[in-house]
């Protein structure tokens, strides 16, 4: 007859601390309730208006967080304090220049300068990644 410890699965790889768990199911839990409620809450109309959520809001709030963790893992501090300054610069700064705007040209342009400001941040992101790319191939072809 077997023990009780010969019946257990032996696992090769270490086994997480308890709080680590704990916290990922924590924050598993959280990330897909946000996901349902984003997903169901713009579907109805009477929780809409009152709530005042819009799927871009809710979207938009997960997107931040990791944009900062990508800027850490990228620059270490300096990086997360840029992004962090940008971000919230442009949360504090961004609706007053849109109401100008509005105000001076009418609101369709005012939104309009919105999304090309948008896809012109996006055509630089991706020309400063194709750069930094190319980069790390030229110096490993001749290292």
């Amino acid at each position: 007859m077997r023990s009780a410890s010969a019946l257990r699965p032996t696992s090769t790889r270490p086994s997480l601390p308890t709080s680590t768990r704990l916290r990922a199911a924590v924050t598993a839990f959280f990330a897909l309730d946000g996901f349902l409620f984003a997903g169901r809450v713009v579907r109805i109309p009477a929780v809409k208006e009152r709530v005042g959520a819009s799927a871009t809001g809710l979207g938009l709030a997960n997107a931040f967080p990791a944009a900062i963790a990508r800027a850490g893992t990228a620059a270490g501090p300096t990086g997360v304090a840029a992004a962090s300054t940008l971000g919230y610069g442009g949360m504090l700064i961004g609706p007053v220049c849109i109401g100008f705007l509005a105000d001076a040209f009418g609101l369709p342009l005012a939104l309009t300068t919105v999304a090309a400001l948008a896809a012109l941040a996006a055509g630089i992101a991706l020309a400063a990644g194709r750069a930094a790319a190319a980069r790390e191939r030229k110096e490993g072809s001749t290292a």
